[in-house]
């Protein structure tokens, strides 16, 4: 079961492979993609240095390179499908900005799979008994099981999958491109 160090280490390596090792590719990424060269050089170096898994995903499309996620352990969620936490709210709270974002599509359809763990998981159980079990605070619990995943990282929601009995993969391939 790989944790969000893995994954951010199996996402820098696609980006490396499809950066290359030559200085004129690098500088050509560099350009093409608004990053600092020196960023680029340590991407095709596999040093992913302080980037969050979060931020990795969403520079992985910069690169021509279209990340997915898989979930075990869950029933089968169509990414289309996971409730949209706009409408999740109570009545007089703001709802956050939606998240459209690859790491936001990604973080949607984990979110909606702990949820339905958590809502498994609290049959006959109150929330405070099941964060003494998952070794988590019980506001996290509710967060989750509300999806509220504005105040999570990708990185954090794969980590707290394990605890819910959910294995996480990330598959990384090229993008599709449009003739």
């Amino acid at each position: 079961m790989p944790s969000a160090d893995e994954l951010r280490d199996k996402l820098v390596s696609a980006i490396a492979d499809v950066v290359g090792t030559e200085r004129g590719r690098q500088q050509a990424w560099a350009e093409s993609t608004g990053l600092d060269p020196a960023e680029v050089g340590r991407l095709a170096r596999r040093e992913p240095g302080e980037y969050s898994l979060q931020r990795l995903v969403n520079l992985s499309g910069l690169f021509g390179l279209n990340p997915q996620i898989h979930i075990v352990g869950a029933r089968q969620l169509d990414p289309g499908a996971v409730k949209d936490t706009r409408y999740q709210r109570r009545a007089g709270t703001r709802p956050a900005a939606a998240d459209y974002s690859d790491s936001g599509r990604l973080s949607r359809a984990l979110a909606g799979a702990l949820a339905d763990c958590i809502d498994a998981a609290l049959a006959g159980r109150t929330q405070a008994e099941l964060a003494e079990e998952t070794q988590l605070p019980r506001p996290t619990i509710s967060q989750l099981k509300n999806q509220r995943i504005e105040r999570f990282k990708l990185d954090s929601l794969i980590d707290y999958a394990p605890k819910f009995g959910l294995t996480v993969d990330i598959e990384v391939n090229r993008a599709h491109q449009s003739t």
